[in-house]
């Protein structure tokens, strides 16, 4: 279960950056749309352009961070100073941000690929080491940015509606995730262990939703309510892990016992077999 867990939640980051790639798209479409009404060529013209754009400047982005990086983090490692290389490596993340806001995408997906551009380099174990201290002040801004956004007066206001958007959230991604880990060889308990688990939101929906609502992408209101309704998924995580565990032993012990009967009636059947058909009480034997 820890295994499928952690595999599913890769997948849930890596997911994240066709998002990305696609917001700026829509944002842009959306205003090509409105500025431009009656031409019809206009929006499909520019949204080629930036797709192209966007490619190429993304292509150029990988081909650089896998050629030359390295060999930049090389010279730098031979100068044996630990300042120049966490400066390069800040700088190889501001750098990216900068260009993948430049080609008309979010600086946020520049940021996600020059790491995994640093983690691809030979200095990987120093990178994160490096960074460790600015990790934990970041994300805890991260997570007090985030909990000061939540709008609760508004979570009040509208709690049918958030109320129905968190039951469909946790039901929905608890049966995709369980289904499909049956399809990989997990029992049904562990599935129902692991899609309640993961049923609750991530923390890259934050990411996604700020860079939709700075793109004007969705309303103001609309991303306060969904970010609230994540937190608030986030925090029946405990619940959900726990009635996991409970439901995954309760389905895990019926089929151990399905299987021990079932084990029983074959021995039964082949005792049968073996024995042929009963002879009448006193009869003398064929």
């Amino acid at each position: 279960t820890g295994r499928a867990s952690l595999g599913v939640l890769l997948l849930q980051d890596i997911a994240v950056v066709p998002l990305l790639v696609l917001l700026p798209i829509v944002e842009l479409q959306n205003t090509v749309a409105t500025a431009a009404e009656g031409a019809a060529a206009a929006p499909t013209q520019d949204l080629a352009t930036l797709f192209g754009t966007a490619m190429g400047g993304l292509t150029a982005l990988l081909a650089f961070g896998y050629i030359l990086l390295p060999k930049i983090f090389n010279a730098v490692a031979g100068a044996r100073s630990s300042e120049t290389f966490i400066a390069l490596c800040l700088l190889t993340v501001a750098a990216a941000g900068s260009f993948t806001k430049t080609i008309g995408l979010s600086d946020t997906l520049g940021a996600f690929i020059a790491g995994i551009l640093l983690a691809e380099t030979n200095y990987r174990t120093q990178v994160e080491a490096d960074i460790q201290p600015f990790r934990g002040i970041l994300l805890g801004l991260f997570f007090v940015t985030t909990g000061a956004s939540v709008d609760l007066p508004l979570l009040a206001q509208q709690w049918p509606t958030a109320l129905g958007v968190l039951i469909g959230l946790i039901s929905i991604k608890a049966a995709i995730t369980g289904g499909i880990a049956t399809q990989f060889g997990l029992s049904n308990g562990d599935a129902v262990r692991t899609g309640l688990l993961l049923s609750g939101g991530g923390e890259f929906a934050f990411v996604v939703l700020n860079l939709a609502k700075n793109l004007n992408v969705l309303p103001f209101d609309q991303t306060k309510l969904l970010s609230g309704v994540v937190v608030c998924s986030m925090a029946l995580t405990p619940a959900l892990s726990s009635l996991g565990d409970a439901a995954a032993e309760r389905l895990n012990r019926g089929d151990k016992e399905a299987r021990m009967n079932a084990k029983r009636e074959r021995k039964r059947g082949r005792g049968g077999e073996a024995g042929g058909a009963p002879r009448a009480r006193g009869a003398p034997p064929a």
